[in-house]
C-alpha cells in the first residue's frame, strides 16, 4: 500500500508540474530584479518556508539574476507608500529631518513645503543608524534656526515641538505642543533626550526648541505599547524622544548659520519648520518581479502543495504561475522557478530549464 501511494505521488508530481502559465511576450532581461516575499499572509506553510526560499534563490543565482528577500511589499521601489514628515531649516537652503521620513537614499523624490512655497530637495547626508538626514533645497527660505549644543540642555527645561502630524487628518498647517526635557541621559543607541511634549506620526524630523527658539533636538519617536512592572497594556503618558543636537553638529555643523535671520519668535519658527514629503519615482516600465509562494495541504496523503507566482511590479500583472504537489519543497521550488525563468527567457545557456527528458535527466538551455 505504501509503495502504491509513493508511485501515485510521483506520477501526480510529474502531471501537476506541467501546470504552468506565463504571460505571452513578457520581455525581461538579466537586469530584471526579483523580490522574494518571505512573509506572505496567504501562505499556510511555516516550518518549510526556508526550504522553499532556498530553492528559489538557487535558481536565480545559477542564472546570475538580481534578487532580494523582503518581508513586506513596501520594500520594493515603486510599491512603497508616500511618506510624510517634518523638518526644519538651519540655513536658507539646508533642512534637517529623520532618515525614516526619507525612507531610502535612492529612488525617492523629496519635496519640501514651507508655508505656501513648495520646492524640491536632495540628500546631502544620511545616517540610518542615527536616523538623521540632511537635505539641500532647490530654493532658499527666509528663516532658519540656530542650534543649541547638547551640553547646554538640562532636565526640566521648557521646550516646544513644531511639526506636521497626521496631515491627512489634522491638515497641512504647523501644529504646536509643549512640555519639558524629562531626561538628557538615556541608554539608547541613538543619542537622545526624553521630552514630555506630545508627538504624533508626522512629527518625525520636526524641531524641538527651547524658549530662545534654538534647536535642542529632532523629534523622532514615542514610547507606546510596553511592559510596565510586568503588566502589558500600561502605556506611559508623554514619553517621547528627540535626537540630540550633537548629531546635527556632526553631519551639518558647517551649514549652521548664526545671523540676524535666525528664528527669534514663534511666527518665524513656523516659517522655518517644513513638511517633508518622500515618494517613489519609477522609470518608464522598470523590470521588477515579485515572487510569491503559497503552500498548503495537498490532495495526496502526506504531500503538500506549493504554488509560485511571478508578478510584474510595474504593471501589477501576473507574468508567471506554477504549482505542484510535492514532498521536497527545496527541489520543487527550484524546479518551478527554473521553468518560469525559462518561459521568461532568462535561463542561461547550459543551465537546467526545469524540464527532464524520458531518462529523467535535466534538459539544459541551448
Amino acid at each position: 500500500m505504501k509503495v502504491f501511494l509513493k508511485v501515485l505521488c510521483i506520477v501526480f508530481l510529474f502531471l501537476t508540474i506541467g501546470c504552468i502559465s506565463v504571460e505571452k511576450d513578457a520581455l525581461y532581461t538579466p537586469e530584471t530584479v526579483f523580490y522574494i516575499l518571505s512573509n506572505n499572509p496567504l501562505n499556510r506553510i511555516t516550518v518549510r518556508d526556508d526550504e522553499i526560499i532556498k530553492g528559489i534563490e538557487e535558481a536565480l543565482k545559477e542564472n546570475d539574476l538580481k534578487y532580494s528577500i523582503i518581508e513586506n511589499k513596501n520594500e520594493i521601489i515603486g510599491l512603497r507608500p508616500t511618506s510624510y514628515g517634518s523638518g526644519f531649516a538651519i540655513a536658507p537652503d539646508v533642512v534637517i529631518t529623520n532618515c525614516h521620513v526619507i525612507r531610502n537614499e535612492n529612488g525617492r523624490k523629496i519635496t519640501v513645503k514651507s508655508g505656501d512655497k513648495t520646492m524640491a530637495a536632495s540628500l546631502l547626508y544620511i545616517d540610518k543608524s542615527l536616523d538623521i538626514a540632511v537635505l539641500k533645497l532647490s530654493e532658499e527660505i527666509q528663516y532658519y534656526f540656530d542650534v543649541e549644543k547638547s551640553e547646554n540642555n538640562s532636565s526640566g527645561e521648557h521646550i516646544t515641538v513644531l511639526g506636521y502630524p497626521m496631515p491627512d487628518v489634522l491638515g497641512d498647517d504647523v501644529k504646536v505642543t509643549d512640555g519639558i526635557i524629562s531626561s538628557t541621559n538615556l541608554p539608547k543607541v541613538i543619542p537622545s533626550i526624553q521630552i514630555s511634549a506630545p508627538i504624533q506620526p508626522g512629527n518625525s524630523g520636526g524641531p524641538v526648541i527651547n524658549d530662545e527658539f534654538k534647536i535642542v533636538g529632532v523629534a523622532y519617536s514615542s514610547l507606546n505599547d510596553v511592559y510596565f512592572l510586568g503588566k502589558k497594556g500600561i502605556v506611559p503618558q508623554n514619553v517621547n524622544f528627540a535626537i540630540k543636537t550633537d548629531v546635527i553638529f556632526k553631519y551639518a555643523g558647517d551649514y549652521i548659520k548664526k545671523t540676524d535671520k535666525c528664528v527669534s519668535d514663534l511666527n518665524e519658527a513656523f516659517l522655518a519648520t517644513v513638511q517633508v514629503i518622500s515618494e517613489d519615482v519609477l522609470e518608464d516600465d522598470p523590470k521588477q518581479v515579485l515572487i510569491e509562494y503559497v503552500g498548503g495541504m495537498g490532495v495526496i496523503i502526506a504531500s503538500f502543495k506549493v504554488n509560485l507566482t511571478f508578478t510584474d511590479v510595474y504593471t501589477n500583472k501576473v507574468v508567471g504561475n506554477a504549482g505542484v504537489e510535492t514532498e521536497d519543497y527545496h527541489i520543487t521550488s527550484r524546479t518551478l522557478t527554473r521553468r518560469l525563468l525559462d518561459k521568461l527567457k532568462l535561463v542561461k545557456v547550459g543551465n537546467p530549464t526545469g524540464l527532464r527528458n524520458s531518462d529523467g535527466e535535466d534538459i539544459l538551455k541551448e
